[in-house]
């Protein structure tokens, strides 16, 4: 899954970190095959994406490295972030560790509770 999500040429715009948030909030493995999952299950990750974009927009993006906005500003989603960049701390969803793993050359963290 999280690998289409990268591919810009299927879906545009999807970067690593919000594919992984949008995959927890839809309770979805990263590591799912995406020619697998059912229609409620498409639905709840279309929602998912649209709901993670249009929060990091309202916030001015995810500043976790070097970003700043078309201003020069510091967006403020990274502190919003669920899953991203967390590998080892507790889900706030259920307390198990967050776990990491590397999907199409990039670092992914998902709760192996709460995603299936």
């Amino acid at each position: 899954m999280k690998a289409v999500l990268l591919d810009q040429g299927a879906i545009a715009g999807v970067g690593n970190i919000y594919a992984d948030e949008s995959m927890h909030r839809a309770r979805l493995r990263p590591d799912r095959i995406a020619s697998g999952l059912s229609r409620k299950s498409a639905q709840r990750l279309h929602e998912s994406l649209r709901d993670s974009l249009l929060m990091a927009i309202e916030n001015r993006g995810s500043s976790v490295d070097t970003y700043r906005d078309a201003w020069g500003e510091l967006g403020g989603q990274q502190e919003q972030l669920l899953v991203y960049g967390r590998a080892g701390e507790p889900c706030f969803t259920c307390g198990r560790p967050l776990k990491m793993i590397r999907l199409a050359g990039r670092s992914t963290v998902f709760c192996t509770k709460c995603q299936r």
